[in-house]
Formats: structure tokens, sequence, C-alpha cells
């Protein structure tokens, strides 16, 4: 009797073993499942507007995988614009009616998240407006300044490029630069001409294509959207072997496309290469 109550008693044992180890495999199964939720922090978005262009910028978030950029027109919804990780602006131009209001929204995507224990939400920046300035499609390119502020009020006309503006450098090792002023919703050729006959690379204008490292984009096609009134550097690793007399000129272009490009501004100053 003795014996069947001991071997009773390490059944139940063992029975309440397995019970506390099955309980304690079934917790930790659960936790492990359990998704922590991290919603991303909203951007920070600021807008401008430029003759014939809206531009909007945020500040990049943390574990973001994109960006969606929310368009409204005078409060109607009328499109969104995917944004890589990496690009954190938008030139809103071809839609523009002038002076309508239009606010952008900034929406930070989130990774997938799949199989994971820590998923992220995305997050919406709060709105941002602006009243689009359009002049009329006959004014060019160089004139647009003159609407900066609106429509008859005169905008800063010393960064609009000219004869006289246009400045070459030459450094001891004949390294050759060419400074403009420029605006921020204009992009910019560079040409350059030996003894009067228009430089060309594989039968077509040489356009110098090597910029300052203090411009954060390729001035070649866009300029520098984040900055009106600036002065713009390029060539500054350009290296002239040729002799000949050098004169550079500059072309701008609104970007725009419904006011078009101005004819090559020359510049004023040349410069000797023996």
């Amino acid at each position: 009797m003795k014996k069947t109550l001991l071997k009773a008693f390490g059944v139940l044992a063992l029975a309440a073993t397995m019970l506390m180890a099955s309980c304690s495999t079934d917790a930790s199964n659960i936790s492990s499942q359990i998704d922590t939720v991290l919603t991303l922090s909203a951007p920070e978005v600021k807008v401008t507007a430029y003759p014939g262009m809206n531009y909007v910028s945020w500040k990049p978030v943390a574990n973001a995988n994109g960006y969606l950029v929310y368009i409204y027109e005078d409060g109607h919804f009328v499109d969104t614009v995917s944004k890589s990780y990496s690009d954190l602006e938008h030139e809103d131009n071809w839609r523009l009616k002038n002076g309508a209001e239009y606010t952008y929204y900034v929406e930070a995507t989130s990774k997938s998240s799949t199989g994971r224990s820590v998923i992220t939400e995305n997050s919406l920046s709060k709105p941002v407006s602006v009243k689009a300035i359009v002049p009329d499609y006959n004014v060019k390119a160089l004139d647009l300044n003159n609407h900066e502020k609106g429509i008859g009020k005169k905008g800063n006309d010393k960064f609009v490029v000219n004869a006289d503006n246009i400045h070459i450098a030459r450094d001891s090792y004949d390294k050759l630069s060419v400074s403009f002023p420029s605006k921020a919703y204009l992009g910019y050729n560079v040409y350059w001409t030996i003894d009067n006959e228009l430089a060309s690379v594989n039968g077509k204008r040489a356009i110098l294509d090597k910029w300052s490292t203090s411009v954060p984009k390729d001035l070649k096609y866009y300029g520098d959207s984040a900055t009106n009134d600036k002065i713009l550097v390029s060539g500054e690793d350009t290296v002239i072997t040729t002799s000949g007399t050098y004169k550079f000129g500059v072309l701008a272009f609104s970007k725009n496309d419904h006011f078009g490009a101005s004819d090559i501004v020359w510049a004023t100053e040349t410069i000797e290469i023996e």
C-alpha cells in the first residue's frame, strides 16, 4: 500500500512539473508574439512660393522608409507624390494657378515589419500652405524676379544674371571657375568659347558640368532650390590647357516649362590662356 501511494505521488509530481513547463513555454511564446509599436516622428515641413514653383522641403525622419507628399489646391485634393528616404524636397510647378492656395502634407512611411517584434507606423506632418505666384506665360525666365513677391512687386534683381555679374577666376594651376548670381526657381547651363568659337565635345556644345562642392545639386539641371539669391560657382575642377581667349556664358531656364529658357548671357570678362 505504501509503495502504491508513493508511486501515485510520483506520477502526480511529474504531471505537475510537465504542466508548469508547458505553461512557461506557452507564456514565452505569447510574449514573443507581442509587437512593440513605434510611431515615426512627424516630418517638419516648409514651403516657399517662387514664381512658377512652390518649393516644399522637410527634415529626414529616423527609421522612415520614404515619404508621401499630399497636395491640395484651394482645399481640394489633387495629387500624391512618392519620395525616397534620401529625397527631402518636392518642386511643385506644372499644375499651379496664380493666387490659388496650395496645402501640403508630408507623411513619413514605415519599413515592412512582417515577422518582426517591433513594428513602425506612419506619421503625418502638420499642413503647410502658400499662395502660388504664376505670372503670364509670356514673361521671360530672367524677368520672373519681378514677380517674386506677387504680381507687380519687384524682387531682388541683383541676383539676376547679366553680362557684368558673371565672373571668371583662374588659380596658379590654370583651373578656371565661373561664378554668377542665381535664383532658386531657375536652373543654369554654363558654356564657353575659345577665340569666339563655341567649344564642343563630341560634336555638341560643351557645358561645364563640374561644380563646386559647396553647391548641393548639379546646377547643370537644377540649380539650388533651397536658397534664393545665391552665388553659384562652376568649373572649379576644370583645367584649361588649350591656348586662346576664353569667354563664358550662362543660360538660365525656368523650372516651370511654361516660361522656357533665356538666351546665353555672355560675360563681359574674358581670360587669356597661353
